[in-house]
């Protein structure tokens, strides 16, 4: 409930919020806008009311970041976009094909990004995840050695992630992006593949796209992950990212600069 009665917009304002809703004064905001309700002055002189387009723009900006979220975008990348990253290739051609992503995630076409570690491979694959979420699809972001882990938790009763669930959850996304295969070691490595074998099997009979990055050269990630496995990627696109620009080692100012 409103204390005070809230000012009557001018048109031009209305228009300027529709327009572009991240532009706004907090405090004009403040002065007409009434629990997501704003009344403006018509052209003829007379006023109406429409919802606020500042509040439905903030209400959807916070659900998809609460989606990216769920789906497992690690908040680092919630504010990232291509132009966060240099315009060096394969990026440009990446931006591109996200223009089409609803024919790429219909057909069911993977893609592998490898190459050195710190080329933004990771970046590369989250933009094109949060793109798919903007378009309403259904998405995880998931480390395959992590998930190994949890489910050895499992096996030893000390986790609910079992082997089963996790598999059944990532075949069923209509888009995943497994970051860092074959990183798992030790005993993890083992569960690792059985995962990794599980999950794309069922992804690909039900022609879903996958997007996954290694650190590795193709020969390491077959011997690690095997042949049979990454078959079930197919179809594929592979592509190396060399550009030569580590973004881990860039500049930027240290918080433990003096």
């Amino acid at each position: 409930m409103t204390l005070f009665a809230k000012d009557v917009a001018p048109l031009e304002t209305v228009r300027a919020w529709r327009a572009q809703p991240t532009e706004f004064d907090p405090l004009e905001h403040e002065a007409y806008c009434d629990n997501g309700m704003v009344t403006y002055w018509r052209e003829d002189g007379s006023t109406a009311g429409l919802r606020c387009p500042v509040c439905d723009y903030l209400a959807n900006f916070t659900r998809l970041r609460e989606r990216m979220l769920a789906a497992g975008i690690g908040s680092i990348y919630l504010d990232k976009d291509w132009d966060s990253l240099a315009p060096v290739p394969p990026f440009p051609h990446l931006q591109a094909v996200c223009a089409r992503l609803d024919e790429v995630i219909l057909q069911g076409h993977s893609l592998l990004l490898h190459g050195e570690s710190g080329q933004g491979k990771t970046q590369a694959a989250v933009l094109i995840a949060k793109e798919a979420i903007k378009r309403g699809y259904s998405v995880a972001v998931e480390n395959l050695g992590q998930l190994s882990i949890q489910v050895m938790d499992a096996i030893k009763g000390i986790g609910e992630d079992t082997m089963g669930s996790t598999v059944r959850r990532l075949q069923q996304v209509d888009l995943l992006v497994l970051d860092d295969l074959g990183a798992g070691e030790g005993e993890s490595l083992g569960i690792e593949r059985r995962l990794a074998y599980l999950i794309l099997e069922g992804r690909q009979k039900m022609q879903r796209p996958t997007v996954a990055t290694t650190n590795l050269e193709l020969h390491e990630l077959g011997e690690m992950l095997g042949a049979r496995t990454l078959q079930r990627l197919e179809p594929l696109k592979v592509i190396r990212v060399n550009h030569g620009t580590n973004f881990r080692l860039q500049g930027g100012k240290s918080a433990w600069d003096e």
